[in-house]
C-alpha cells in the first residue's frame, strides 16, 4: 500500500488530483476549497496525482517496509522516490 502526504497549506484548490485519482483517494474539501486524502488506505501509488499537481503539494511512499528495510532494498533495485 502506498502512502499520499499532501501539503494542504501548499494546495492551490485547483482540484487536478481529485479529477485524476482514479481510486479516488484524493476529494477536494468545501470547506477549505482544497484537496484532502480521502481514503488513504485505497491509493495504488501510480503517482499521477503528484505528476498533475502543479504546486507540487502531493507526494507519494509507494515503499513497503519490513525490518526497516525497504521492497527495494530487498530486491536490488532503486529506489527513485527516495529523496
Amino acid at each position: 500500500m502506498a502512502s499520499v502526504l499532501l501539503d494542504a497549506g501548499a494546495c492551490n484548490g485547483c482540484g487536478r488530483c481529485a479529477e485524476i485519482c482514479p481510486v479516488d483517494v484524493l476529494r477536494m474539501d468545501a470547506a477549505t476549497g482544497r484537496a484532502r486524502v480521502a481514503y488513504p488506505d485505497d491509493c495504488s501509488g501510480c503517482h499521477f496525482c503528484a505528476q498533475e499537481c502543479p504546486t507540487k503539494c502531493i507526494t507519494i511512499d509507494d515503499r513497503r517496509e519490513t525490518d526497516g528495510v525497504s521492497i527495494y532494498d530487498r530486491l536490488g533495485i532503486a529506489d527513485n522516490w527516495k529523496s
